[in-house]
């Protein structure tokens, strides 16, 4: 078109005005996508950060009924201390009270299995202290009322997979698999324990009993190596911690 006449001339004028614009423009893409990259890294940042709150939180209450659960053992098969039971009785009943609301209801998202389970707590103690009057004719009752524990524990343990499941950042995720799989290892051994001084507080361990040893014994090793794969730093530590405590552990199963 020739430059010359009116029309051109407009042509030639808005090319003046558009072209400027194009950079300004691309400026203006370029950083509303960074923004928008910026807000997604802080909306998974926040979102790691809550799973790793709420993780932690109700990861107390397990431990609290892992160690509940060992302590009842050693009453009801070794003739423990019933002041000890009483007082791990009040640390876990703390660590109910102490957990915020919030973290429940964001774990377990009001369900009402857990909070039915976790009611009867009470009576399943009076119960299990009760079968320690004549644990001799009573040893695999007080086994089976243990299970309360287990299942309450699974239920825990089978929730934070799937809050874990839901975050995938990076290193970060893989490190919560990692501590999943340790809490596992730990909920396992915790078990196998119960049949330890089942063993050494009457003298005997049923066929089946010894199964299920050989089971939850299995099963902790076999998620201490899968918790390894997702976490490298782990492997050292686990390997000094076998190096200080292989005699002892070779020890005890000589025994």
């Amino acid at each position: 078109m020739d430059p010359g006449t009116v029309a051109g001339k407009r042509l030639y004028l808005m090319q003046m005005l558009i072209l400027p614009l194009i950079p300004i423009a691309a400026v203006i893409a370029q950083n509303s996508v960074m923004l928008y990259d910026m807000r997604q890294i802080l909306t998974n940042a926040e979102h790691l950060g809550t799973q790793i709150a709420l993780t932690a939180g109700v990861s107390r209450l397990l431990v609290a009924f892992q160690r509940e659960r060992g302590e009842m053992a050693n009453y009801i098969f070794s003739r423990g201390n019933r002041t000890d039971l009483t007082m791990v009785f009040d640390l876990t009943d703390e660590v109910i009270r102490s957990t915020p609301t919030a973290e429940w209801h964001g774990m377990f998202n009001r369900d009402k299995a857990f909070d039915d389970h976790l009611s009867r707590i009470s009576s399943k103690r009076e119960g299990l202290v009760a079968t320690a009057k004549n644990v001799t004719r009573s040893a695999s009752a007080a086994l089976y009322e243990m299970g309360y524990y287990n299942k309450m524990n699974l239920f825990i343990l089978d929730k934070l997979s799937q809050r874990i499941s839901e975050t995938r950042t990076s290193g970060s995720w893989r490190l919560l698999i990692a501590y999943k799989n340790l809490l596992r290892a730990a909920e396992h051994t915790s078990i196998s324990m119960v049949f330890g001084l089942h063993y050494f507080g009457l003298g005997a361990l049923p066929g089946r009993c010894f199964s299920r040893w050989a089971r939850h014994d299995a099963l902790s090793l076999s998620h201490l190596q899968s918790a390894k794969l997702f976490s490298p730093g782990l492997e050292r530590r686990l390997g000094r911690f076998d190096a200080d405590n292989g005699n002892l552990a070779a020890d005890i199963v000589r025994w």
